[in-house]
């Protein structure tokens, strides 16, 4: 059974999604979304040595999806009463990237097949993540195997592909500033017993351009780490709290802990104008 997401708790049956109305906008709720959103339930086996404890963790079937904001994590018993159902072997889905290029949950009774299997095949997702990609490959006899990739340094572009002349904006302003400091020290260390307050006003430009200098170092610094980030973060404007994180962006965690905000479901903006 292959699907973007996953199984809800009122996704019994093959039936059951056939019926679903699929010329809709996606809201929070209904088969629709759980089909989108839903996630499986992590299960470490080697994190539960007590056998009651993964008797009980065996025993779950859906959970509220509160890093999606909407739909269901859904557990492993959830899962086989769907398999088992509909006479299926395994829920073959994408929806989340995967440092491996994909990932796999405990088989059913009497099956040698992960009975979830998560594949992503976005190597290096949003430039960042740093991770494989995989494929499935299933042969005309149901055996399958994986395989994974390797991501490519990317070609040489702009970041965020954005144009020549608005990213070196701030370099040049950076740079004709610097120019412009090195004219004026030039100045103020001419030395002329006859024009201290010419001097004295030299001074105090080379420290109000020196100030300006600092103000376009920070803007350029902060549109590249903006520009860089424009694929991973959602929205028009990028918080100095995120930009602070992004600097520390250096493993795969990592970047899923910072673009764990677009992991939710878009909220759609309400429209109060009156028609």
């Amino acid at each position: 059974f292959c699907v973007h997401g996953g199984i809800g708790p009122r996704i019994h049956y093959l039936h059951d999604i056939e019926i679903v109305d699929r010329h809709q906008e996606i809201g929070t709720k209904g088969n629709l979304c759980h089909l989108l959103w839903s996630d499986p339930l992590k299960l470490d086996e080697k994190l539960l040595k007590n056998p009651r404890d993964l008797e009980e963790a065996l025993e779950l079937d859906f959970l509220p999806n509160a890093v999606r904001g909407c739909a269901y994590f859904y557990g492993y018993a959830g899962v086989k009463d769907f398999l088992t159902g509909n006479n299926l072997v395994s829920i073959i889905r994408a929806h989340e990237v995967q440092e491996s290029g994909y990932s796999s949950q405990r088989p059913l009774p009497n099956s040698d097949i992960p009975s979830t299997i998560t594949i992503f095949s976005a190597p290096n997702y949003c430039n960042t993540y740093q991770n494989k990609a995989a494929i499935m490959i299933i042969s005309q006899e149901g055996s399958y195997e994986m395989k994974t990739f390797d991501f490519s340094p990317s070609p040489f572009w702009l970041p965020n592909f954005s144009d020549a002349f608005s990213y070196t904006l701030p370099i040049l302003a950076e740079q004709l500033n610097e120019l412009l400091v090195k004219i004026l020290t030039a100045l103020q260390n001419i030395k002329d017993d006859e024009e201290d307050e010419y001097e004295e006003e030299i001074r105090r430009k080379v420290c109000s351009v020196k100030i300006l200098l600092k103000v376009y170092q920070t803007i350029r610094k902060e549109q590249e780490q903006s520009l860089h980030l424009g694929g991973l973060f959602s929205g028009d404007h990028i918080s100095g709290s995120v930009l602070a994180q992004a600097k520390n962006i250096d493993s795969f965690d990592r970047a899923k802990t910072v673009d764990e905000i677009n992991e939710r479901i878009p909220q759609l903006k309400k429209n109060n104008n009156r028609t």
